[in-house]
Formats: structure tokens, C-alpha cells, sequence
């Protein structure tokens, strides 16, 4: 039995043509083949579809050119800013991960959507005089409600309006690819690049009549990419996955995702940008163009002389050492997290080459340490380290205790059955490693893999209430952004046991938010530290979040207060907290 009854759940998806984009065709390709969905197609076009459903490559090219001449001056000067956006920064990059294209480019776009899903409806629309809003006229609405659909999912029209939005059982499901917070209006993907904003956002929605201020169903948040089709390709692989889990959620429950509390919106509508606008996207900062030129052919010439044409490996030290390159530190204070003063705090010392970051403090064996990550600049990667503190909280210099062929950092440790573990980030091994330490604090040995196959980093593993959890970040489509998405799991045996997501994982959607800084307990509350990610930076401020709830059910968490490095001038950023209660550990970012 689905949704209720004997019958899968109705879904009828509204189109403008049935030459539709990767995605949807194949959105269309699963629900036809999907045993718990009945879906079909209904055409809302201004022009009838051909007769003939075999479109040539000719055919396309030619509509296509026809689109891009009929647009105006402004659409036009922005595609041409997009593209060659698009090109500098291939330019710049030129590494494996440089193309743009999703995983839905690669789809197979010659099938018409006619081929894959009956058409049931072909509508003409009754259009505004602005030719932006669309109705159904009264004969065609009956025909639609005759035809009892359980929901209705908006794949590209213009913005519908009038009783079709009430035609189906649970109305229309649609995105807007932007946080309608704060950008409502078009052209997706775009403004945030130009202005450069810290998260690009979606939502799920079933519509009002209010123009991208439907009832928000799901809402998440990603990185800002660089450019727009990266943008773009980042938010389609990311929403359309919510849209068929809620599909199948409906089909199941007959219950759509309780919707946020509606909010009002103070900002502007974005339309398309001006020809201005669209020069200042296009052109790049100059400076950066010759920074990227200069450290290739540095790079270059370093690659030359280290195979023994010259060996002037101070030139790319002194390189490295320049701003281009970001110099971790970390303090100590001998106070309480909640009242200590930032600046008064004593440096950790360095070896020469190196930086130390992700400071987590910790007492065992009646000794108190502080386990760091200390970043070799030659070898391009991290390890583990640990420095003493005397009685004053005065750090020693750090010693090596953990090093793999790979990066490591982020030392989070546990004590299970008394036994003292730590999970650092191994992201590069693609694993979530165990090792145990065998005395403490400098031997250690890999006990083995917590999670295998994931792209991960920063987990924290705690007992909280008898149950024991994890926090961690995890890119599940291995799209190069470890920021965003806050995963949260449970287990019996943090050791042995097997790690389930609890409801609702990821938990927290947002790089201004996700990743995880930390964690502290403060007598029976607890504290997340979440870093605060920028466009052009990482770590650039971190917030103390407490949390709420967690449990199998679900996790939640409020803002307690923002962590920003304001306390000297020239620092740029932190993104960690570590504290005993008795001493406080920080890094920052000159």
C-alpha cells in the first residue's frame, strides 16, 4: 500500500517544452520508472509543440541562436560575461577539477520528454502584458482538477498565478535557486558570484502567489563557487536529490515537510543585470590575474630546479612566506573560555617552515596537553603534534606523534572503556581513522577505519546521555566542498559499533555554520564551534553554537555569540576553540 491507498502517487510535471534540460530529463527518466510514482507530462506553452517529436542538431543550434538574438542588449552582454568568466578561470585553474560540468551535462539530452512521459494536458496560458506571470483559463483549470492529481512539480514555466495553484491535492512543488532571505528575483546563480556572497542557497517550495516567497519546505545553503555555471551546476546537483526524497516521502506518508514560518522580505527583486554591471562580473581584478601568473612560474621554475637544474629553493619558501599564503597560530590563556581576553594570550612556538592550527586541550594520566595540527610548507601537508603546558598554561614547542603520507590535522581524542582514541581528519585517505594511544601523550597506533569511502573531515566523536555521537563533515557528491553540510550520527560503541545517520542528517546546512571548530562542555551544556566560511576565504570567523536537542530524532542548535579576530590589527580569521574549563586554546590567522 503507498501513500495510503492501492494507487502510487499522482504527480503531473508542468513544463514550457518538452526539449527540457539534463536533469529534468533525468527527473523524468526515474519518475517513469519509479513503481510507487504515476507521473505524466502537462505542456504550458505559449507555442504548440511540433508534430514531429525528432528534433536535428540543426534544428536545436538554430532555435537556440534565434533565443540569443531576440534577447536584449542586457541578457546578452550577461551571457557573454558568464562565458568568458567561465574561461579565465579554466585559465587560472587548469588542473583535473576545472571543468563546470555537473554530473546532469553528462545525461543524455537528444530524448524529448514526450519519449520518456504521456503527455495528459496541453495548456496555452492566458500571459500578463508584462509576460512574466501565467494563467490557465477557466475551461482548461476544470480539466486540470478533473484529473486529480496528488501534486504538481513547476520544472519551467513563467511565474504561475491563479487557481492552478491550488489544482492538485498538495499544490505545486517548485525551486528558486537562491535564499529567497535574501535574493528573490533573477537570474539564479548570478548575483551571488557578482557580489561575491558567502553562501549560494536553495529552496523547496510549494507556491503562493507571492513571486519566490512560497511555504519553504527544505532550505539549504552551499558555497559560493567561483564563477556562475559552476554556481549553477553546484545547486542543480545538490536540490534536485531533496526533490525526489520528497517525493517519495509524500508517496509514502501523504504528508509534505512541515513548512518554515513565513517572514517578510526587505530586499530588492533582482532582474537581469545591466550592461555595466555585467563588464564589471566579466573583467577580472587585475591583481589577482598577475598573482596567479607569477606563483604558476615560480611553481614552474621550483618543479626545474628541484630536479637539479638549480636548487634556489629559498625563492619558493620566501614565495610561500608572502600573503598569498595563509600563517596559522595558536594561543593559549590560562581562563575560562566564556571571560577570557583574546589578546593577552601566549603564542605556541614554531619550527622554522612550519604553522600549527587546531589546538584541542587534554588532560589524561594526571598530564594536561595541547594536541595540534603542525603544517610542514616543504612537504605540503600536516601532522600531529603535541606540546606540554606547564602550570601557567605556557605551551612548549611541539613534538611529532602521528604522521601518515597523507595530510592530517583536527586531533580530536575520546576516552571509551579507559582507553584514550583519536579520530584526526584524514580526509585525503578518504577514510575517518581510529588510532589509540599506548602512552601518553607521544605513541599512538591506527587501530583502524571508522567510516571508509567518504569524503569527510573534522569528526568529533562524544558520549552524550548514554548514547555516543558524531559530528562530522561530509561531502557526499564529492564536489570539492567539505563546508557546508554538518552530518550527525549514533552508535552504541563508538569503537566497534556501526554508526547510524540520525533524522534529518545533515543537520546543518550552511558554510557560514557547518564545519566543525570544536567542542566544549561547559557542566551539562554543551557547545559546538562553528566555522564561519567566507567567499574568498576559509576560516574567516567562527560563532559558539549551543546545542539544543540531539538524539536518533534529530539535532538543533542556537547561536550563542559570534568569535571573530578583531582583538590585533592584520589578523583575518579563526576557526577553532579548545577549552578545559581551566585553559583556553584558540587559532588565528595572520
Amino acid at each position: 500500500m503507498v501513500n495510503g491507498i492501492d494507487s502510487p502517487l499522482k504527480v503531473g510535471l508542468l513544463v514550457s517544452s518538452l526539449s527540457a534540460s539534463p536533469e529534468n530529463i533525468k527527473l523524468a527518466r526515474w519518475a517513469a520508472a519509479h513503481p510507487r510514482l504515476d507521473a505524466s507530462i502537462i505542456l504550458i506553452a505559449l507555442d504548440p509543440p511540433p508534430s514531429d517529436s525528432s528534433r536535428s542538431f540543426r534544428h536545436r543550434l538554430t532555435q537556440r541562436l534565434l533565443s540569443l538574438w531576440k534577447q536584449d542588449h542586457k541578457a546578452l552582454a550577461m551571457h557573454v560575461a558568464i562565458q568568458m568568466k567561465e574561461a579565465i578561470y579554466n585559465w587560472q585553474v587548469k588542473g583535473p577539477d576545472s571543468s563546470s560540468k555537473s554530473d546532469s551535462e553528462s545525461a543524455d539530452c537528444e530524448s524529448s520528454l514526450d519519449e520518456i512521459l504521456p503527455i495528459v494536458h496541453i495548456f496555452e496560458p492566458v500571459v500578463s502584458p508584462s509576460g512574466f506571470v501565467h494563467r490557465l483559463t477557466d475551461d482548461d483549470l476544470t480539466s486540470l482538477i478533473d484529473s486529480e492529481y496528488d501534486i504538481l512539480v513547476r520544472l519551467g514555466n513563467g511565474i504561475l498565478r491563479g487557481g492552478i495553484l491550488t489544482a492538485s491535492k498538495h499544490g505545486i512543488l517548485s525551486f528558486h535557486h537562491g535564499d529567497n532571505r535574501v535574493n528573490r528575483g533573477g537570474p539564479w546563480g548570478f548575483w551571488e558570484v557578482l557580489e561575491q556572497a558567502d553562501s549560494t542557497g536553495f529552496v523547496l517550495q510549494r507556491l503562493t502567489n507571492e513571486l519566490d516567497g512560497g511555504e519553504v519546505l527544505i532550505r539549504r545553503n552551499y558555497t559560493t563557487a567561483r564563477t556562475v555555471l559552476r554556481n549553477r551546476a553546484n545547486l542543480i546537483r545538490r536540490s534536485y536529490p531533496l526533490l525526489r526524497e520528497v517525493l517519495l516521502d509524500l508517496a509514502e506518508t501523504n504528508e509534505l515537510p512541515t513548512p518554515e514560518p513565513p517572514f517578510p522580505y526587505t530586499g530588492r527583486l533582482y532582474r537581469t543585470p545591466t550592461v555595466k554591471e555585467s563588464l564589471r562580473f566579466a573583467i577580472p581584478n587585475l591583481r589577482g590575474i598577475l598573482k596567479s601568473i607569477t606563483y604558476r612560474l615560480l611553481v614552474r621554475s621550483h618543479q626545474e630546479w628541484h630536479v637539479g637544474v638549480l636548487n634556489h629553493h629559498w625563492m619558493i619558501t620566501s614565495f610561500r612566506n608572502s600573503r598569498l599564503v595563509p600563517k596559522w597560530h595558536v594561543g593559549v590563556l590560562n581562563h575560562h573560555w566564556m571571560s577570557a581576553s583574546f589578546r593577552n594570550s601566549r603564542l605556541v612556538p614554531t619550527h622554522p617552515g612550519t604553522w600549527v592550527a587546531d589546538p584541542f586541550i587534554v588532560s589524561w594520566a594526571g598530564q594536561r596537553c595541547l594536541f595540534v595540527e603542525e603544517f610542514v610548507e616543504a612537504e605540503g601537508k600536516g601532522h600531529i603534534s603535541v606540546c606540554s603546558l606547564d602550570e601557567s598554561g605556557s605551551p612548549s614547542l611541539p613534538i611529532k606523534i602521528i604522521s601518515e603520507e597523507f595530510h592530517l590535522s583536527f586531533p580530536w581524542t575520546f576516552t571509551f572503556n579507559g582507553v584514550l582514541y583519536m579520530t584526526p581528519e584524514s580526509a585525503n585517505a578518504r577514510e575517518i581513522r581510529l588510532y589509540r594511544c599506548v602512552d601518553f601523550p607521544y605513541a599512538w597506533e591506527f587501530v583502524g577505519p571508522v567510516m571508509t569511502e567518504v569524503s569527510a573531515v573534522d569528526p568529533m566523536i562524544f558520549e552524550h546521555e548514554d548514547k555516543w555521537y558524531m559530528l562530522v563533515n561530509i561531502d557526499p557528491l564529492n564536489a570539492g566542498d567539505l563546508n557546508s553540510e554538518l552530518h550527525v550520527f549514533i552508535a552504541d560503541d563508538p569503537v566497534e559499533g556501526d554508526w547510524e545517520p540520525i533524522l534529518g542528517s545533515p543537520s546543518v546546512v550552511d558554510p557560514r555554520q557547518a564545519r566543525n571548530g570544536g567542542l566544549v562542555r561547559d557542566r551539562d551544556r554543551l557547545f559546538r564551534i562553528g566555522q564561519r566560511q567566507v567567499y574568498s576565504q576559509y576560516g574567516r570567523a567562527c560563532g559558539v553554537y549551543e546545542v539544543v536537542r540531539i538524539g536518533i530524532d534529530g539535532y538543533s542548535e542556537k547561536l550563542v555569540f559570534p568569535l571573530e579576530a578583531e582583538w590585533e590589527e592584520g589578523l583575518r580569521g579563526m576557526h577553532h576553540l579548545s577549552s578545559d574549563g581551566g585553559i583556553t586554546a584558540f587559532d588565528f590567522l595572520i
